[in-house]
């Protein structure tokens, strides 16, 4: 690289458009051409302009960057429609599952709390995980094999400990299973 330039940091969470401008901000202050790394790719205050920089970066330009970026979203609006439109025969699904799986007492709650849950973060993909290890412990597995089921369904720390506690709830043997998985 040419010694000329003088070298930043650009901010971790910087767009590219954010970051070029801190680049050519940063030349107008220091009275030299600034360059930056922008995910691997150098990039420069002098030779980029915002089209460049997006080739650099993405093999695209800004317009068609924005353009993938408008259809991706038409493709998820569409899908989001799809989910929703789904979601009043999966919340019946779910409180019919629930009422077969978990205590008498608890069914009123169930069927309370799963419309609140199907239209929550996770869609409610935590409602399935729930009653398909509600499920297992009333065939009267080891709670290792419960155990396994939940490790194997891919959670995050946070749905890990929303299944957790739905089931801790729910199942006749939550308070074990919960204890057991801590």
């Amino acid at each position: 690289m040419d010694k000329k330039y003088n070298v930043v940091e650009i901010a971790i969470g910087s767009s590219l458009g954010e970051a070029l401008i801190y680049l050519i901000k940063q030349s107008i202050q220091t009275k030299r051409p600034t360059c930056g790394k922008f995910n691997g790719t150098m990039i420069y205050s002098d030779i980029d302009s915002l089209d460049s920089a997006y080739q650099k970066v993405t093999g695209k330009t800004y317009a068609e960057r924005c353009e993938e970026d408008r259809l991706e979203k038409i493709e998820r609006d569409r899908r989001d429609a799809e989910e929703k439109a789904k979601q009043p025969e999966k919340i019946q699904r779910w409180i019919e599952r629930g009422a077969r799986l978990i205590p008498e007492a608890e069914v009123n709650h169930w069927a309370g709390i799963v419309p609140i849950r199907a239209n929550d973060l996770y869609c409610g993909m935590e409602l399935d995980a729930c009653l398909d290890i509600i499920e297992l412990l009333n065939s009267g597995c080891a709670i290792s094999v419960a155990k396994e089921k939940i490790d194997s369904q891919n959670h995050s720390g946070m749905s890990y400990s929303l299944v957790r506690a739905l089931v801790r709830k729910f199942a006749a043997r939550g308070e074990e299973f919960a204890e057991y998985v801590k």
